[in-house]
């Protein structure tokens, strides 16, 4: 009887530890960290630029750098918002860039798979900013411009302010 219980027991044991909660099969190893509602996680904050880095080199910080200072060197210092009715706010911070990277004011709008943020939809000034990471202190994109005649790809990330 003594062997029929711990056979039982162990038997029991087993079927409870070879029970695990399955991972989801829908999440990818690419897809963003990012919270389940960007917008949420965008309006109501004041986001600056802290980092930029050219996305062949994400290790490397170029805000400082003297060779990208005509690129960034006016806009480190701007505050972006972003307002609930889908529009945004550029506050230049001081220092004005003579051909602005984005209106002072204008429209946004996310994807609907969450991955990418859209400013200026169906304008001369669209760009599309792909979201690498979203969460409700840090937003990193990746996205394109135009600097001296060449495209650059460039990844910036903006701390919630």
């Amino acid at each position: 009887m003594k062997y029929k219980l711990t056979l039982l027991a162990l038997s029991s044991l087993l079927v409870i530890a070879g029970c695990k909660k399955d991972k989801d099969d829908n999440v990818t190893p690419n897809d963003p960290p990012q919270n389940t509602n960007v917008k949420e996680a965008l309006v109501g904050k004041s986001w600056k630029l802290t980092k930029a880095s050219l996305a062949t080199d994400t290790s490397t910080n170029i805000l400082n750098d003297p060779t990208y200072s005509l690129l960034i060197g006016c806009i480190k210092d701007d505050i972006l918002t972003f307002n609930e009715d889908n529009t945004y706010s550029l506050n230049d911070g001081g220092t004005s860039c003579g051909a602005a990277l984005l209106p002072s004011s204008g429209t946004y709008e996310v994807s609907q798979d969450q991955k990418t943020l859209i400013t200026d939809k169906g304008t001369d000034n669209e760009k599309s900013l792909k979201l690498v990471e979203v969460t409700d202190t840090k937003v990193k994109v990746d996205t394109e411009f135009e600097y001296l005649g060449a495209v650059l790809p460039v990844q910036g990330t903006f701390t919630a302010q």
